[in-house]
């Protein structure tokens, strides 16, 4: 009986300090988690802020500042090797578009 208890003490010891082995690693990590969300974070709102300024530093429309109003959108002009080359793509597959206006 005594030796029954013993044993008993000794597991019980061990479970507890396994228990407060395993709170501390989840505490650590608890804390890792909260450092990496505060580096996403931060870098979201880096990303936006850049995303935010190269906005506001587009040129704007030769129209205005407003869109259309007729509902068409609008692009920024490719720039003519880019052109010639969607073109010659266009034609090898036996769709060439005439004045470069696709059909609606």
């Amino acid at each position: 009986m005594f030796f029954n208890r013993k044993s008993t003490d000794e597991r019980f010891r061990d479970l507890r300090d396994e228990i407060a082995s395993l709170k501390r690693l989840v505490e650590s990590r608890d804390l890792d988690w909260a450092d990496m969300r505060a580096r996403c974070k931060r870098l979201l709102d880096r990303t936006e802020k850049v995303a935010a300024r190269s906005v506001e530093q587009e040129p704007q429309p030769a129209g205005g500042a407003h869109p259309p109003q007729d509902g068409a959108l609008t692009a920024a002009a490719a720039p003519a090797s880019r052109m010639e080359r969607i073109k010659a793509q266009l034609k090898a597959a036996g769709k060439e578009v005439p004045d470069g206006v696709l059909p609606r």
